[in-house]
């Protein structure tokens, strides 16, 4: 069973029922501030968002003219946003520019 304290009564009881749903194996999660990840290489962009305490989301790709291949284009949440420990950050990889 997990006691959470604090001013959101609302969320302590739906950590209460998660945790009940993991065995009773929770953590009380802090807030962290999402890394810059833009213009990173995928393992780089891996690393910072591990480091930050944060999870890797989904990883898509997309064309750039702009941004050169298997660099961060753009990331979800954005840089600078509060987020739970262990929320998940996903990004897009360029894949360089569209051929004809």
């Amino acid at each position: 069973m997990a006691v959470v304290r604090g001013s959101f009564p609302n969320l302590t009881v739906i950590l209460f029922l998660f945790s009940a749903l993991l065995g009773g194996c929770i953590v009380a999660a802090g807030l962290v501030s999402v890394p810059n990840i833009l213009g990173l290489e995928r393992d780089a962009a891996e690393r910072a968002i591990h480091d930050a305490g944060l999870s890797v989301g989904s990883i898509n790709e997309a064309a750039s003219s702009v941004v050169p291949p298997g660099r961060v284009i753009s990331q979800s949440p954005i840089a600078g946003t509060e987020v739970a420990s262990g929320s998940f950050v996903s990004f897009t990889l360029s894949t360089g520019p569209t051929t004809a």
